[in-house]
């Protein structure tokens, strides 16, 4: 697409507007800038000025055949001709996105099928994910089974837990360790995160302290 470019008094050109909407690409005076910033400016960057170039030449191109998107399918930034397809293929995406929800869920169920006691593990998994939340910010931090197996085995020994990834927020109490102690015992088992599914799923306490002393 054409793009207008915008230009001063003196002949710079400080940004440039979509040829097709007239939508200008402003990026000396949009959301990347503070004021104060802003008060500073005396002439155009180039580099920005590049930028607002090329953001208007994309701003109402087709994202399939890159021509021009009109108005009627303008919001999904497409044309007429090329809007079933890109319909089909979201359509398709999104049936794709269903079947990896259903194949996740699915292992998690089946793995609660090995636990002694369901809303005990169910109840474990939740406690390990407020902890990830609470202290490293995170829905389950990676490695999070290994270091609140630490605070669980610390508990047994009665010491305060110290673990090796020390939390961003707030301080793993001897409360925490004693909880999922009680809940990892009653439930049987351990959550462990799969990459190969993308969730945790629950595993016996047997299998779960062979793969802590694997990965210790």
């Amino acid at each position: 697409m054409d793009a207008i470019p915008l230009i001063d008094l003196s002949g710079n050109v400080w940004c440039y507007a979509c040829g097709k909407c007239l939508k200008i690409h402003d990026m000396h005076f949009g959301t990347p800038y503070k004021t104060t910033y802003i008060n500073n400016i005396t002439s155009p960057e180039e580099s920005t000025v590049q930028a607002s170039h090329k953001r208007a030449q994309k701003c109402c191109e087709c994202i399939k055949c890159q021509q021009f998107a009109d108005s009627v399918a303008i919001f999904s930034k497409c044309c007429k001709k090329c809007y079933p397809i890109i319909a089909a293929e979201e359509v398709a995406k999104n049936q794709e996105r269903e079947n990896e929800r259903q194949r996740r869920d699915n292992a998690v169920e089946n793995s609660l099928k090995l636990a002694i006691d369901r809303d005990d593990a169910e109840s474990l998994r939740n406690s390990m994910r407020h902890l990830s939340e609470s202290y490293w910010c995170a829905g389950w931090l990676a490695g999070l089974e290994f270091m609140l197996w630490e605070s669980v085995e610390q508990h047994h020994q009665g010491k305060t837990p110290k673990l090796s990834k020390k939390p961003a927020f707030g301080k793993i109490n001897a409360s925490d360790g004693r909880c999922l102690s009680k809940l990892s015992t009653r439930a049987g088992g351990w959550w462990v995160w799969d990459d190969s599914i993308g969730t945790e799923l629950f595993v016996t306490l047997g299998e779960w302290k062979k793969i802590y002393k694997a990965k210790k």
